[in-house]
Parts: C-alpha cells; sequence; structure tokens
C-alpha cells in the first residue's frame, strides 16, 4: 500500500548505537594507554565504521577509551564528547535526542548497563569477561533492539 502524496509520507529515519568496551590495554597503571594490539584494533574500528553517518561519539575520560576512538573521530571529523560511566541515564537521553548513528565506548563493567537498558524487560546482558576484547553491542535505536556481536562482524 502506498503513501498519499499530500500526507507527506515521512519514514523515521534507522540509527545505530555501537557500544564498544575500549580495545586492549596496558595492565600496568590507573589509567593505562592501549597496547600494540589495542592501537590496531582501535584503527580496525576506524576503517569498519568510517563508512557510517556518525554524528556523535561518547567516551569516558580515560585514556584507553578516548584512544579505541581517536581514530575513528579523526576520519570522520567528529569531536569526541565525554560522558559519566556513572550516568547512563543522562547519556541516553542525550543520545535519544540526537540524530544519525552513535559510537559509545566504555568499560567491561559498564557498557552492558547501556546495553541492557535497550532491551528493557528482556533477560539481561552479563557484564564482560575482563579479557573479552572482541564483543561490541548494536541498537537498533527505532526498534529498540539489541545484538550482541563480534568485531569480526563488522
Amino acid at each position: 500500500m502506498g503513501c498519499l502524496v499530500l500526507a507527506g509520507c515521512q519514514r523515521e529515519a534507522e540509527r545505530k548505537l555501537f557500544l564498544f568496551r575500549h580495545a586492549e590495554k596496558i595492565m600496568t597503571g590507573d589509567d593505562p594507554e592501549l597496547t600494540q594490539a589495542g592501537q590496531e584494533r582501535a584503527d580496525r574500528l576506524a576503517m569498519s565504521l568510517g563508512h557510517r553517518s556518525i554524528e556523535s561519539i561518547y567516551s569516558t575520560p580515560t585514556i584507553r577509551t578516548r584512544a579505541t576512538v581517536t581514530p575513528l573521530a579523526k576520519s570522520l571529523r567528529v569531536p569526541i564528547m565525554e560522558y559519566s560511566a556513572q550516568d547512563h541515564d543522562a547519556l541516553i537521553k542525550t543520545i535519544r535526542s540526537g540524530s544519525g548513528d552513535v559510537v559509545v565506548v566504555g568499560h567491561s563493567n559498564t557498557i552492558h548497563h547501556i546495553a541492557n537498558y535497550f532491551r528493557g524487560d528482556r533477560s539481561p546482558y552479563d557484564e564482560l569477561d575482563e579479557s573479552d576484547y572482541d564483543t561490541f553491542f548494536e541498537v537498533d535505536l527505532k526498534r529498540n533492539t539489541v545484538e550482541r556481536k563480534r568485531y569480526s562482524d563488522l
């Protein structure tokens, strides 16, 4: 069934939210940098998502999270905005009111909380294992659906 031209048939734009844990980190210090493998993962992320219509990139204020999305931010010329890992509600509200695709990078013990917000009453995702750098979540913001994915899916 078609739309009437007079009705001004408008479709809500499809939007994706990509939730990543920071890439591999050096295992010393309070605010470590990325390892060589972590930097390579960050570069792969930029190559994989560089074609998307990403309008917002959010990171916690740590060196490792910012370094994970810096190559993507540079290639897209999108600034990295900081968010508090303790205030997911504010981040979700900001994401909901925005447009375009969104990338959020956080930590193994925080990123699943954001994914679970969009799952609603469905069984929640558990915290990521400390050794798991390959998992990410893709949220369809229009349908409120979440898929747990691997970097190889990008």
